[in-house]
This record gives structure tokens, sequence and C-alpha cells, in this order.
């Protein structure tokens, strides 16, 4: 484990040499084998789906707080969980996994469950970012997302002034409710309608 720890801080250098450098210093151990993992899939041939990590600026703190995970290690590696998490069962497995380790959650915690059930739900429609813009959370959809045009106008029309199109592939949302589980709650809701 510290051997991996050592490979993803200072990297593998030349794969065939002595050398500690080259691209895996610059971007990190993980992403640089997705990378080459891409790569070799490109290269024989095998289709290679789009990725996003969405960006969540909906002004909602949620984070793990230092009164409840002292350990600052121990609160990174519960962040890389969280943002590893593909379904839903894999959330519910790591809160109940914190509940016993450290005890009820507070409220900051339960809201960054949510916070990261969304982002899967973004991901999976390959939403690159949603963002609050004054009363409007803005979603900026990716090129490859497989959400269909039609659906997007659909929605325009049927909820018209809570829902607006806007040019580069971004839809605006006007959520009703303004507290953190009613919002995250809409905009889950929201994903749901898209598909």
């Amino acid at each position: 484990r510290m051997a991996s720890y050592d490979l993803e801080i200072r990297g593998a250098g030349n794969m065939l040499g002595k050398q500690q450098s080259g691209h895996i210093t610059a971007v990190g151990f993980e992403l640089y084998t997705q990378m080459i993992e891409e790569a070799v899939r490109e290269v024989r041939g095998e289709t290679v789906t789009a990725e996003v990590e969405p960006e969540i600026q909906l002004g909602i703190p949620a984070y793990i707080p230092e009164a409840y995970v002292t350990d600052v290690n121990q609160r990174l590696i519960l962040y890389k969980r969280l943002a590893g998490a593909r379904r839903a069962e894999d959330l519910t497995a790591l809160a109940e996994e914190m509940q016993d380790r450290f005890g009820p959650l507070p409220p900051l915690v339960d809201t960054l469950l949510r916070v990261m059930d969304l982002r899967r739900a973004l991901k999976d429609l390959l939403i690159t970012a949603a963002r609050m813009r004054g009363d409007m959370v803005v979603l900026e959809f990716h090129p490859e997302t497989p959400v269909h045009a039609d659906v997007l106008l659909g929605l325009a029309k049927k909820d018209k002034g809570r829902v607006q199109l806007f040019p580069d592939s971004r839809l605006g949302y006007r959520p009703v409710e303004r507290d953190a589980d009613g919002l995250i709650g809409e905009l889950k809701a929201l994903c749901g309608r898209l598909v």
C-alpha cells in the first residue's frame, strides 16, 4: 500500500528505465492509468464512452467536518471513496460504514451524501456542470450526452417559466425549493425526467 502511495506521489517515470518523471507525475497515477486504458481500447477499436466530472456549484455547504472525522487522512480517503461511488448502493454502504465508525451522520455529511448521489445522476447524463445563477440552476451538457434535444424541447414547453433553453447546450431550471434537501431532490427528479 505504501508503495502504491509512493508511486502515485512521485510517479512511475520511464516505464522501462530508472528515470522517475514523466506524464504520470503531472496527472497522477489513477488518471494516468485511466488514460492508458482508454488509449488501449481506442487502438483495439473498442468504443470509448465519454466520462465527465460534474462541477456542482449550488451554494450548499456539504463536507465532512473535522469534528466528525478528526484524522485528515481518513477524511481524504472518505472523499475519494465518495467520488468513486458508481451506484446508490455504494453511497448507502459508505454512509452505514461512516455511522458505524464515527457515529450518527451530521447534517453536513448527510447533505454531502445527497450531493454525491446527485453527482452520480449528472455523470450518467454527461452533464458537465450544475451552477446556481440567481434564482436558476444552469445545467451544461457534454456534446455526447444521451439526453436528446426533443426531450429538452418538450420539457421547456411543458414547464414554461421554470425551464429555459440556452445556446451552447445549457438548460436553466428554476427550482421551487431553496433549502439543500429540497433543491437536491428537485434536481435529482429533473435528471430522471431527462432520460
